[in-house]
């Protein structure tokens, strides 16, 4: 059985630690994704490669081809099948 520790018994190091794949995500997917300027969709991907993200981004919509480095996918389960055959 796993042991709950509280936060406030936690090491403030060891806090960060933990919080860091939602502060600093190596893989973000977005899912409606547009190439369609305006919907927030195209302003997220957009954004991401403007700014240098430096993991991975995956659009979701099954109509999409994707040109600036990314590859769409058309449903988060073709990410989870992916990252199987990366890690197992």
């Amino acid at each position: 059985m796993k042991e709950t520790v509280s936060v406030a018994t936690r090491a403030p190091g060891r806090l960060r630690e933990d919080l860091r794949p939602l502060f600093q995500p190596a893989h973000i997917a977005v899912i409606g994704a547009s190439r369609t300027s305006g919907k927030i969709g195209h302003s997220v991907v957009r954004n991401l490669i403007r700014c240098h993200y430096p993991g991975r981004i995956s659009p979701i919509n099954p109509m999409l081809i994707c040109d600036r480095g990314c590859v769409a996918v058309d449903a988060l389960i073709v990410l989870r099948e992916e990252g199987d055959r990366d890690h197992g």
